[in-house]
């Protein structure tokens, strides 16, 4: 069990790294808001992970966001109210992402369950009539 959770953390330590140093090296082209990269970061550890690396990522990205990119930069200090109002943001988008592909997720489920009850009873009804 304590494995199960281990490896997708690590996968998730390792995708926000990687994000966080392309960030960085967009940061020092000048780009203005490199940090939306963990945007799509959150979603792929949340589709090819679960929620519980979905959250990882997200605290992973936000830390890295306030750390790296509000200013006063690399520190944790706290930010201004307009930097606050970024994080939360940052948050509530990579939230309302993942219910979305949650939700998608369990709509996909219910059609696939129905397909394949559909069919089922075609096959009894083809087998009724020959």
């Amino acid at each position: 069990m304590k494995d199960d959770i281990f490896i997708p953390l690590i996968a998730v330590i390792f995708v926000m790294g990687f994000v966080t140093f392309i960030a960085l090296e967009l940061a020092a082209l000048g780009v203005e808001a490199p940090y939306l990269l963990f945007l799509p970061a959150v979603i792929f550890c949340y589709v090819f992970g679960s929620l519980v690396t979905a959250a990882a990522a997200l605290l992973v990205g936000t830390l890295s966001t306030w750390y790296f990119f509000i200013p006063p930069v690399w520190s944790f200090a706290p930010p201004s109210l307009e930097y606050n109002i970024t994080l939360l943001l940052f948050i509530c988008v990579a939230i309302v992402m993942c219910v979305i592909i949650y939700d998608l997720n369990r709509q996909i489920e219910k059609l696939t369950r129905e397909n394949e009850r559909l069919s089922a009873k075609n096959r009894q009804a083809r087998a009724k009539v020959e």
